[in-house]
């Protein structure tokens, strides 16, 4: 998000087999910071220059710990060459924010959720539902007004 603008959006299957919720979280969190660096990138190329550290925030205080810190500490399976955010969060180019799962956009794309909750998220990504069809869409041949209960004839009139 740049303000109120999403400048991108994705849902993807971890590539990596993760032995631990906060090992796989961190992955994430990594994963997170390339498309960030990219986007940044981006935003130069178009005369966007943002000011401060690129925020990520989790909800996974495993992994936040894990940025939070140099070197793998308790944590024994993570690939060394994914260690480069720690150095990224030291340096202040990068900070990692604390939401609550509650307030967590990102699970809109991750887990099933209620329709309050996907309502919550839709919104805090400005986004909405729309019910109605494109007026280029091919029209339905179901007729969705008939009421429940009632049967449709065939041709024959059975």
């Amino acid at each position: 998000m740049h303000g109120e603008h999403l400048i991108k959006s994705w849902s993807v299957n971890q590539s990596v087999i993760a032995l631990s919720s906060g090992e796989a979280e961190y992955y994430a969190l990594v994963k997170s910071a390339t498309i960030a660096l990219g986007v940044q990138s981006l935003c130069v190329d178009l005369g966007v220059i943002y000011m401060g550290p690129i925020q990520l925030k989790s909800d996974a205080s495993a992994a936040i710990g894990i940025c939070n810190r140099i070197g793998l500490g308790k944590v024994r399976h993570i690939e060394v060459n994914q260690l480069w955010l720690q150095e990224k969060v030291a340096q202040k180019k990068m900070a990692i924010i604390k939401v609550g799962t509650l307030e967590n956009l990102a699970d809109a794309l991750t887990k099933a959720l209620d329709a309050e909750s996907m309502r919550r998220h839709l919104v805090g990504v400005n986004a909405g539902v729309r019910t109605d069809r494109h007026n280029l869409t091919p029209k339905l041949e179901v007729d969705f007004d008939e009421s429940p209960g009632e049967s449709v004839e065939d041709e024959s009139g059975e």
